[in-house]
């Protein structure tokens, strides 16, 4: 009978395993559609600076680089602010919901 139930268990928590990796997934690709939008909506706001850029001496290749650097800096400003929000909102949820402070393991398996 207990060998049942933890089967059970073990089945649903497999089951939403899965589904947590598909929704970070789903997250993932949302996140990368929308970072491909907005560099191409700021390549195109600033094709003047571009142009003047160019003009001046610089190369594609500096151009190229200097967009990827602010993008760059963006992500990890951007990933640090999600990370930390996010250990934030885990243990504000595991207290209220389940009265244990989450404390994260930092391994993917």
């Amino acid at each position: 009978m207990i060998r049942r139930v933890a089967e059970g268990e073990g089945r649903i928590l497999s089951k939403v395993r899965t589904l947590l990796w598909l929704v970070t997934l789903a997250a993932l690709l949302a996140a990368a559609l929308a970072v491909g939008a907005s560099s191409a909506a700021s390549v195109i706001e600033r094709r003047t600076e571009i142009g003047l850029m160019k003009a001046l001496g610089a190369g594609r290749g500096m151009v190229g680089f200097l967009l990827t650097a602010e993008l760059l800096l963006l992500a990890v400003v951007g990933g640090a602010i999600g990370y930390t929000l996010g250990i934030f909102l885990a243990r504000l949820v595991g207290e209220k919901i389940f009265g244990v402070a989450h404390n994260p393991r930092y391994s993917f398996s």
